[in-house]
């Protein structure tokens, strides 16, 4: 864990018998699942850490809901919430028609995406059957999928092709689009994450190391113009404006 308002300082960290796979913020406490399908939790203050859960294999999704509600999603085709107070035994099961990929959970809706280029959603309050369920817009591989509500609920999904999608879960579907974001000429990267901002416009970040901006509602990028930028003599900072 960095301290980014400290010179980028490395704060404090453990180590783990296995890779990683997600991870996930609860006020001072860190959730995560892993590739053994383990799911746990991490206090970066006393270094204690907690097994919150199992799935069957790798973990790729975890999301804290509440004060001690945490949500988890699996490549077993699982999704599963926890109590934290009462770990190792799941309040809810819900099962996937297939292997999950990403998923995001925003205003009691939770949005899979999974092999097969499955995307569902369902309403956290029942999780009976899927409000929504269609085959991904994009060609390959999913790789991931963020929620937004404003000014209707819908999502954008990443993939391993190097475009990203609008979808809106309710009509018209003429609202939705495709567009190319990690391609360059022949060069195309994965996208690994989605990120929105409070203003409304959302962030690609892709394999190459290039994040990108865009407005949904305009259909296109935000471009930011750097006007200036220098380097330090010491050679260790460098500034744009």
């Amino acid at each position: 864990m960095w301290e980014i308002q400290m010179n980028s300082a490395l704060k404090t960290q453990f180590q783990y018998s296995a890779p990683i796979l997600t991870c996930c913020w609860a006020d001072m406490l860190v959730f995560f699942g892993s590739v053994d399908g383990k799911v746990g939790g991490w206090d970066p203050t006393t270094g204690h850490k907690q097994e919150i859960g199992e799935h069957g294999s790798g973990v790729k999704f975890v999301k804290w809901l509440s004060s001690s509600h945490l949500i988890s999603g699996s490549w077993d085709s699982t999704i599963k919430v926890w109590d934290v107070r009462a770990p190792r035994t799941s309040l809810f099961n819900l099962n996937l028609p297939n292997k999950l990929y990403a998923a995001d959970v925003q205003d009691n809706i939770l949005v899979c995406a999974t092999a097969g280029r499955d995307v569902l959603a369902y309403d956290m309050r029942t999780l009976n059957q899927p409000i929504y369920q269609k085959k991904s817009p994009l060609k390959f591989q999913s790789k991931c999928i963020k929620l937004f509500n404003t000014p209707d609920p819908g999502f954008v999904i990443g993939s391993v092709e190097g475009k990203a999608a609008v979808e809106y879960l309710n009509e018209p579907t003429s609202r939705n689009f495709v567009f190319s974001c990690h391609r360059d000429n022949n060069a195309i990267k994965s996208v690994n994450d989605i990120a929105f901002h409070p203003g409304g416009v959302f962030a690609t970040v892709g394999s190459e190391g290039g994040i990108k901006w865009w407005n949904k509602e305009k259909k296109m990028k935000v471009h930011v113009m750097i006007l200036s930028m220098c380097i330090s003599e010491e050679r260790t900072f460098f500034i744009d404006l």
